[in-house]
């Protein structure tokens, strides 16, 4: 079974019966409503796609609750979400949101694939991202917005330092700014296995480069992009 909400523009509540379903697999909230609390006895066994659309709620709700309560839960694409993460069993992860000054209880055991929106906001001046991409390390697959490549170079200039993303064979990668391409030679440094990088934002390019294992001399290349 599958629920999408669709409302707008509304203060709402869902019904006992939803977060409760045995048989709900794919949840769609949204957009722009302000929903109550959640049931502490939320508890959807079989939802394995969740979709948080610009919805105003109570974080450790959510994170208490809800994503308790999605034992089974694969997909999680949030807008907005403002949140942590605690999913071990997500596989994919869309999450577009500000820049927090922390995330904490961040548990992505399992994640495969991960797409970074991630934007840098003038009301926290030192998001701290460190749990977030310290979560995702993980990953086969990374996606990284130009404002997501901004952001976490901004953390690195502050004193992040990347973990070793042991998995990674394929990074998607975008800027539109210096600062965002300074990440990417310390970032491909930090992937051992990767065997494809897609480039967007130069100038409207996009390019398909496959790394080979003796391929090393990367930097030389990129200088000519950031400086």
């Amino acid at each position: 079974m599958e629920v999408n909400t669709g409302l707008r523009d509304a203060i709402s509540w869902l019904p006992d019966e939803l977060l409760t379903s045995t048989t709900l697999v794919k949840l769609t909230l949204g957009t722009q409503i302000y929903l109550d609390k959640f049931e502490p006895d939320a508890y959807l066994p079989a939802l394995k796609s969740l979709v948080i659309d610009s919805i105003v709620f109570d974080g450790d709700d959510l994170c208490d609750v809800l994503l308790r309560g999605c034992p089974v839960l694969e997909e999680l694409y949030l807008l907005r979400g403002g949140m942590s993460f605690d999913t071990p069993s997500l596989v994919s992860l869309n999450y577009r949101d500000y820049a927090l000054e922390e995330y904490t209880d961040v548990n992505l055991a399992s994640l495969v694939e991960a797409r970074l929106d991630i934007l840098y906001s003038i009301r926290i001046k030192d998001p701290d991202l460190s749990g977030l991409i310290i979560g995702i390390s993980n990953v086969e697959i990374l996606h990284l917005s130009p404002g997501s490549a901004d952001v976490i170079s901004r953390c690195v200039e502050d004193g992040l330092v990347l973990p070793v993303f042991k998995n990674l064979v394929k990074l998607y990668f975008g800027s539109n700014n210096k600062r965002g391409w300074k990440l990417l030679p310390y970032l491909i440094k930090q992937t051992p296995k990767l065997e494809t990088l897609i480039i967007q934002g130069l100038e409207g390019y996009a390019g398909n480069a496959t790394i080979r294992p003796f391929q090393v001399k990367v930097d030389e290349l990129l200088k000519r992009w950031i400086t």
